[in-house]
């Protein structure tokens, strides 16, 4: 502080054009982060937890070639606690949406079950403001782009090698690796769509209508596997109760007429 009083002081009695009015910006800037970023909010002040969010960060990417699902689980457990700092980590939001989407068909349930839910944390900070729409955080319209098209590939490979569960006692049937791996991704894609709707404050957007139709073709997989058709029908069901504008309302009767 004293060292800024030096500067202030040399720059005020510096006689310049505008010497006054960088001193008073030295000040209103002092001022505003004091306003805030309180004693209070101290733990919600990336700049003041930066090696905290550092670490949270390093445990996106595990370099572990073997590793337990206990331990993955916790690991993921460990950076959702990144959403105490809300809005104020863009980078760090759109790092952990670029890495866990490519985790959607991974081999642990309750793995999947934490990547759909910080997948969701990471997608609530996309929505249209006053003044426009947030352009640093993870994009939710190319992300369900995408997921779209990984949903096709998945029921496009299910068809191809589809398997029908088998009721024999003391029998342990296999499923086709490819077929795991399809039916590991819908049933994430249907966790991550219901956890839209718990953090995101705007989460019914023609990204998330357009992801309707498929959420209604797995349905009879779902059903046959018995997996997840609770929370397929909850879904669906927090779509239907949600207000939505005429546009947005349009948009969801072409797609349930498709």
């Amino acid at each position: 502080m004293e060292q800024l009083y030096v500067l202030i002081h040399e720059t005020i009695i510096e006689k310049q054009n505008g010497s006054h009015r960088v001193a008073a910006e030295i000040v209103a800037g002092m001022i505003r982060g004091s306003k805030y970023w309180t004693l209070e909010m101290e733990n919600q002040d990336p700049r003041r937890m930066h090696r905290l969010i550092d670490f949270l960060c390093s445990l996106i990417k595990n370099n572990q070639t073997i590793e337990s699902a206990s331990n993955e689980r916790f690991r993921w457990r460990l950076v959702q606690e990144l959403r105490h700092f809300q809005w104020r980590i863009p980078l760090v939001w759109c790092a952990i949406n670029n890495f866990a989407k490519e985790l959607l068909d991974r081999p642990f349930e309750i793995v999947r079950e934490n990547i759909a839910n910080i997948l969701s944390m990471s997608l609530s900070f996309d929505i249209i403001l006053p003044n426009g729409r947030s352009t640093r955080h993870p994009n939710i319209d190319q992300f369900i782009n995408t997921i779209c098209e990984r949903l096709h590939q998945a029921i496009v490979a299910y068809e191809k090698t589809p398997f029908v569960p088998v009721n024999v006692s003391n029998q342990v049937v296999e499923i086709d690796f490819e077929t795991r791996k399809a039916l590991n991704l819908m049933e994430t894609v249907i966790q991550l769509h219901t956890y839209l709707f718990d953090w995101c404050q705007q989460p019914v957007k023609i990204a998330t209508i357009r992801i309707f139709p498929y959420l209604c073709e797995i349905e009879s997989i779902v059903a046959k596997h018995n997996f997840s058709e609770d929370i397929l029908t909850i879904s669906r069901m927090r779509v239907a109760m949600t207000y939505l504008h005429a546009d947005l309302l349009k948009a969801l009767i072409e797609q349930v007429e498709k």
